[in-house]
């Protein structure tokens, strides 16, 4: 199936929806805006001719002919296609006795006629003679808004990848997600591993060598006492002056006498009196 401009789009859905409402539709309706809008006349008898009307000045413009003249020939051959494509059937009559062979205004009087292809005014007399019956692929054309079965899988087969698409890529977030959430596990684990031991080492080290100073720091501090208890202080005087004289007693054989330097702080054991 070909492509369509827009004018013959909307002529496949008059078609189409037209010929929905009666079993006798005729082809040639596709024409009503020509024929009785614009006052134009086919008469198909040899030769074929259409019939257009006089504009204000008397004689249309060759523009304005032509511009009629292909607005029929785009209709007579887009009907012509689908009959070709089997897209419609043109039904057959019974009979050609009673066929009409022309349509519109036909009079000459005062009005200019063109001569056109016999094959385009055969079209014209089917469609002027013989109802139209519209292929279920044409309705289903058109209610797939004119694209082709080609086209329909090519969409189908577009946006099948594109959920297949936004499927790897939901997959691969969840993936990342999930990565980061088992990094985030075994960085808490080996966090807790990495804090908790070095601390717990650190701190049983810490208790066991405050435990070793402080035994030793007792066991000196006992050994001063008892070095202290068995000891005697003399305290230097700040200002030494001389000594005053007293009156010397008698020796006492029974003591042993030491002379002791009272200008400097001395300790002296018990153990070094006595001797």
């Amino acid at each position: 199936m070909r492509l369509f401009n827009q004018n013959e789009k909307k002529i496949i859905q008059q078609l189409v929806d037209e010929s929905a409402k009666s079993l006798m539709y005729l082809p040639i309706n596709v024409f009503y805006d020509i024929l009785q809008g614009r006052d134009v006349g086919f008469i198909g008898k040899s030769p074929m001719e259409l019939v257009f009307p006089s504009n204000k000045d008397g004689i249309p413009s060759t523009d304005e002919l032509l511009s009629i003249y292909n607005k029929v020939l785009e209709r007579a051959l887009l009907i012509d296609y689908l009959e070709n494509e089997g897209l419609i059937y043109i039904v057959p009559t019974s009979t050609s006795a009673y066929e009409r062979t022309t349509i519109g205004n036909v009079c000459k009087l005062n009005r200019i006629t063109m001569q056109i292809d016999k094959t385009i005014g055969e079209i014209l007399l089917k469609c002027i003679n013989r109802p139209m019956y519209v292929s279920e692929t044409l309705k289903d054309y058109v209610n797939s808004k004119f694209k082709s079965l080609e086209e329909q899988a090519l969409e189908e087969t577009k946006k099948q990848t594109k959920y297949s698409l936004y499927a790897v890529i939901l997959a691969f977030i969840a993936l990342i997600i999930s990565l980061f959430q088992t990094c985030s596990r075994s960085s808490d684990e080996a966090k807790s591993t990495e804090v908790v031991v070095p601390i717990n080492a650190i701190l049983n080290y810490m208790q066991n060598n405050l435990n070793n100073k402080l035994d030793g720091v007792i066991n000196n501090t006992a050994e001063i006492k008892v070095k202290l208890c068995d000891s005697i202080a003399i305290k230097n005087p700040c200002n030494c002056k001389k000594p005053p004289v007293y009156k010397v007693k008698p020796k006492d054989n029974c003591i042993k006498n030491i002379r002791v330097n009272t200008c400097q702080d001395t300790i002296i054991s018990k153990q070094q009196i006595e001797k």
